[in-house]
Order: structure tokens, then sequence, then C-alpha cells
């Protein structure tokens, strides 16, 4: 089976996840916390599985496993602490405005490695390096909305259901590019 097929399907389910919490806020909130650590958990893993690869073809890049493990520990805390998941207010506000940052701030350190790329191109035969901002932009918007979130989690408490479905979208997008193209990231 291929390597790409995981992040593929992780993206998926993660898109389709993302798509329900913006149709359903209000009832997504119950689940919120499941949600987000069976999506955390997930994109550890597919970023674990894709891993692999990465090292084939760039070589070793800690900031790729650093983004893993930051979204494993948080997903399995989400998943299994009861703790958080009843105190589903501020504190996991807080949480995912401190997971978004962090994961914003690999993405923009990622982009710049992207930057200095130049042996490797992509599907299109374009040197990977000419796309550097794709994950540069992403990465700056993450910084924006987790610092909102930590700074203000009565906004994102307002608004966690739809929150939620957009990172889930971007993960997800994220993900099913991987599957394509494994340079993107």
């Amino acid at each position: 089976m291929r390597r790409a097929f995981w992040p593929t399907l992780l993206g998926i389910m993660l898109i389709l996840s993302g798509i329900f919490c913006l149709f359903s806020p209000v009832s997504s909130s119950t689940v919120i916390p499941y949600m987000i650590g069976i999506a955390l958990t997930a994109t550890g893993i597919g970023k674990l599985i894709r891993r692999a690869d990465e090292r084939r073809f760039y070589g070793q890049s800690s900031w790729s496993f650093a983004g893993a493990v930051v979204s494993l520990i948080f997903g399995i805390l989400l998943m299994v602490s009861p703790t958080l998941q009843l105190s589903m207010g501020t504190t996991v506000v807080v949480l995912i405005g401190c997971w978004i940052t962090i994961m914003g701030i690999l993405r923009i350190v990622h982009a710049f490695q992207l930057r200095k790329v130049t042996a490797y191109v992509d599907i299109f035969g374009r040197p990977v390096s000419n796309d550097w901002y794709m994950a540069l932009l992403p990465g700056i918007a993450m910084v924006a909305v987790g610092i909102l979130n930590v700074l203000h989690p009565s906004i994102g408490l307002g608004m966690i259901g739809a929150l939620v479905g957009v990172l889930m979208l971007l993960c997800g997008s994220t993900l099913l590019s991987f599957g394509q193209l494994s340079w993107f990231w």
C-alpha cells in the first residue's frame, strides 16, 4: 500500500469533520474535546508516517518530528483527560490557542527551511523552494489565531465549533496535499 494513502485518508476524515463542525457548531460543541483529540492524534500519526518519506527525500527534519509529537501529546491529553473534557471552557480554548501558536511557529520555521531547498523539484518540475510561502502563510495565520485565543479566550468560546471546523479543514487539506505533494509542508 502506498504511503500516500494514509495522509490522504486522514486528510479526508479531517475535512469531513471540519465541515460538520462548521455547519453544526452547537451540536458539535458537546463532542469537541473528543473530535479535537482524535484530529490532533490523527495529524500527529500522519506526520510521523510522512516523516519517513520526508527523511528519504530531504534528510531528517526535527521540526516535522516536533510538530508530530506536539500534536500527539495534545491529542492524547484531550482524549483521556476527564478534567479537560469537563472544562471545555477557557482551558481548552487556551490549550487550542497554544497548540495553534506552536504549530504555526513550526510551519514558519519549516517554510524558511523549504526556501533553501533547491536540489529537489515538485511534480511539476519546479524547485521546491518556489512554493515556500505555501507553508509560511498558513503558519502566520495560525500564530495570529493562536495568540488571539490565548489572550482573549472569550472570543474562542463564542465560536469554538466554527474555529475547530476551520482548523480541521486546514489540517485536513494539508494532510490531503501530503498524499499528493509531499513537499507542501
